[in-house]
């Protein structure tokens, strides 16, 4: 989430495939001493000059200078270089934004989840942060939650929004092309083949 709201910047991603990205707070790189599980943001001179072991630190660091034999690709593991001409503190304001709303967001779906909310209600709390379209069916092929005010584009999702349930005409399609069949032998999704759909 974090990411997508910076990807519109020009981005060198330098993180390994196993990389734990998991942190508890963003900062600011300061005074060169770092905290294990923080996300810290600085400028790329900030970061290069600093030599202190990097463990389980991560870095967005903004270019302010131009690449050269300094930057290997070991030294800037965990490291995503922003390309923008854009201010440290707005690029800081930006992901520091993002993440209280996440954080936020985790709260309040803990409590939810304690509270006994309806899945409707987690669903739209879930929106803003997700920001995608999202349907909940039960076993009877029933809505029994859906993401409002997100476009679909999907024909099967629009038929069963406007009915509440998969109508005979989308039961039929199944039945033809042997979906059923398919769904009795699979315990994970069915590929549709864009038979009738662009979406598994």
């Amino acid at each position: 989430i974090l990411m997508d709201c910076i990807q519109k910047y020009n981005l060198e991603i330098h993180t390994s495939s196993t990389a734990d990205w998991h942190f508890e707070r963003i900062s600011l790189l300061v005074d060169n001493d770092t905290v294990s599980n923080r996300l810290y943001i600085c400028t790329l001179s900030d970061f290069l000059q600093y030599k202190k072991p990097k463990n389980n630190c991560f870095f967005i660091c903004l270019r302010d200078r131009i690449s050269d034999e300094e930057e290997d690709e070991e030294l800037l593991l965990n490291t995503i270089i922003v390309n923008a001409n854009i201010m440290l503190s707005q690029l800081f304001a930006k992901l520091q934004e993002a993440f209280c709303e996440v954080a936020e967001w985790q709260i309040r779906m803990a409590e939810a989840m304690t509270g006994g909310c309806s899945l409707q209600e987690i669903l739209e709390m879930s929106k803003p942060v997700i920001g995608n379209y999202i349907a909940v069916n039960d076993a009877a092929f029933r809505m029994i939650a859906n993401t409002s005010n997100i476009e679909c584009d999907d024909p099967l999702s629009i038929k069963m929004i406007e009915h509440g349930f998969h109508p005979e005409s989308t039961l039929e399609l199944f039945s033809k092309t042997k979906r059923f069949d398919f769904w009795e032998k699979t315990d994970y999704y069915v590929e549709t083949g864009n038979l009738y759909s662009p979406y598994t």
